[in-house]
Parts: C-alpha cells; sequence; structure tokens
C-alpha cells in the first residue's frame, strides 16, 4: 500500500508512541530514564538541529495537504495533551522553571520562539489579514 507523506508521518508516530509505551513498560522508570538520559545529557545542540530539520521536512509535507492554520490547530490538541501530562508534575514543572529562568536562556530557545512567532503570524495572517 503506498502512503501519502502525511500518512507515512502518522504512521511513523503511531509505531513510535507503541515503541515508547512498550519500551517505557517492558524496561521500567529507571532504565528508561538512563535512555532518555543518554539522548538528552550530552551534544544538546546537535539534537537541536536534528529536532529543527526533522520539524521544517515535516512542516513541507503537512502543508501539501494541510493548511497553516489546520496544522496549528493540531499543534493546540498535542499541546494541550502534554499539559495534562505535565500536570501530572506540577510542582516539578514550577521548580524546573524556576531554575531554568534564573540564567540566560539558550540560543536554540530563542530559534524556538522565532518559530513560534514565524507561525503565530503566519496564522494571524491568514485568518485575520
Amino acid at each position: 500500500m503506498a502512503y501519502t507523506p502525511v500518512e507515512l508521518i502518522a504512521l511513523i508516530v503511531a509505531v513510535g508512541i507503541l515503541v515508547k509505551l512498550v519500551l517505557f513498560l517492558a524496561v521500567g522508570g529507571k532504565k528508561w530514564s538512563s535512555l532518555v538520559e543518554k539522548v538528552y545529557g550530552g551534544r544538546t545542540g546537535l539534537l537541536a538541529v536534528v529536532y529543527l530539520i526533522l520539524a521544517l521536512v515535516v512542516l513541507k509535507y503537512l502543508l501539501l495537504e494541510l493548511s497553516i492554520v489546520q496544522i496549528v490547530a493540531a499543534m493546540a490538541f498535542c499541546a494541550l495533551l502534554m499539559g495534562v501530562a505535565f500536570a501530572a508534575f506540577g510542582k516539578d514543572t514550577v521548580a524546573f522553571s524556576k531554575r531554568v529562568l534564573r540564567r540566560p536562556l539558550p540560543g536554540w530557545v530563542w530559534v524556538s520562539s522565532l518559530i513560534w512567532l514565524v507561525l503565530a503570524v503566519w496564522v494571524l495572517r491568514v485568518l485575520v489579514f
């Protein structure tokens, strides 16, 4: 069966979700934590570049089938789901944000913020202007 790019992206995400959940349940929290530490504990600049490239590639393919308004609306759904998970760790999240905001924000945070700004302006331009 031939998949469209958007279907392929959805398939990859669905398989990734299942693999992540099965691994987490199979290996337990401590081993999962050590895996997360290996991924996020080292070369964060390289990781940010990889994420940025993947995000741009996914955006390119999403725009072939969806409008930016539809994409940002789907992002709202994802953000709300992440909010549910973060709500379970409210005190930890607040402590983390206080610790992070004591020092200057890394450059990648500003890059991410700029991307969010561009997306917001793009949606407003489509809907309002």
